[in-house]
Formats: C-alpha cells, structure tokens, sequence
C-alpha cells in the first residue's frame, strides 16, 4: 500500500540517521522527530510502533554515548508512549530500561531501582534480552552510588562472570562510560578483576589497581 511504502521510506531514513549518530555529531535528531510524527499522524499499527521503538532505543544509547544526556530525555516519554499496549512484551522492557537509565543519569534513585529491579526480573527468565542492556550491571552501579556494597556485589558478581565466562566484553561496553565506576571498583575488590580491566582498557579508562597490586591484605 501506500501508506506502507511510505512507512519502509521513512524506517529506511532514521534507520540510516541513528546509524550515523554513532560516528559523528550530525543532526540526526530532527530527522528522527519528523519521521516519528509523520507516523504519529497516520496513526501507526504495532509493526510500525515496534520498529519506531528500536530505532529510537538505539538513537537514544548511542546519543547517550556522545553525552547527549538532555537531548534523550526527551525521547523518553515517547518510547514509553510507543510501547504501551504493545503486544510484544519485549518494548515493554525497553521502555523501562530506558526509564532506568535516564532516572540514573538524572539522580533519582529511587525511579531507578523500580524500573531496573522490574527489567532484571525480567532478563532472569529471558536472558537473550540482555542484548539491549543489562539492568543487573546498572543496578549495580546504583548500589555502588549509595554506598550499599553487598547488594552491588549481589548484581556484579554474577553479571561479570557471565559475560567472562563466555568472553562478552560486547555486552558490558554497550552499557557505556556509565558502568565505568562500578568496572573500576571490581577491580579495586578483585570481582573479576582480569575482566574488568579489559573492559575500561577497551573504553580506554583509568585501570585501578587489584588488591593485590595495591597490597592490601
């Protein structure tokens, strides 16, 4: 139809927007706002809706990644508006992640945990979900800021030892600079401390020194 033609035409062009957004600070977000309101106008069905989610969870990391923080924001509440009533469960997901992420970023922890606790819950059943991010990780970095050391460990252990055992570094560098503090104390306590390092050394991060190498007992 035409309406579908017009739909791929448009996916095609934020899907070449959000890819550029990785390698350059191009104006890639207009582009997506007024592709997104022209579906918004045509009153799009879930497949348009679904896509619409992925090209705007993954503009929304990886403009995160460029420290775009405020310019994300704003696609919260659209991601969210998008996923409610979806009938894939997994944009659900995503729009939590998404409102974990940025309630960290903004300093409110507690908005945070619910989102994040909601997801984990969630990728324990379904562990392939952690390819759009890893809510144990980010909780992990919560509990490490409020200074709650045995849950944080609770998260990080686990997750660091999942992605070292299978030799992953892909799915803890997605998280971002983000997860840095939470990588530099795991090397710090020895938590998987070999794996940790070559995580920051691959975002190219300071390396703390082990335990050993700092001779604490």
């Amino acid at each position: 139809t035409a309406r579908a033609s017009r739909a791929q035409g448009g996916l095609h062009s934020m899907g070449c927007s959000v890819s550029t957004v990785t390698v350059d600070r191009v104006c890639v977000g207009s582009e997506v706002r007024e592709r997104l309101l022209a579906f918004e106008q045509e009153a799009p069905d879930d497949f348009i809706r679904g896509v619409a989610i992925f090209y705007l969870f993954h503009y929304f990391y990886s403009a995160l990644q460029l420290g775009n923080v405020e310019e994300v924001a704003e696609l919260v509440p659209r991601i969210v508006a998008y996923s409610d009533n979806h009938p894939q469960a997994y944009m659900a997901l995503l729009a939590r992640l998404v409102t974990g992420i940025m309630a960290l970023h903004q300093g409110q922890h507690d908005s945070a945990e619910r989102a994040l606790q909601a997801v984990a819950t969630i990728q324990e059943q379904f562990p392939y979900t952690l390819v759009f991010g890893d809510a144990g990780l980010l909780l992990a970095l919560l509990y490490l800021r409020q200074h709650r050391m045995a849950l944080a460990l609770e998260y990080l252990t686990p997750r660091l030892a999942h992605y070292e055992t299978h030799g992953v570094l892909g799915f803890c560098m997605w998280q971002g600079r983000l997860i840095v503090p939470v990588l530099q104390w795991a090397v710090q306590q020895g938590v998987h401390a070999a794996f940790a390092r070559q995580v920051l050394q691959q975002l190219d991060e300071p390396i703390p020194l082990t335990p050993v190498e700092s001779g604490a007992s």
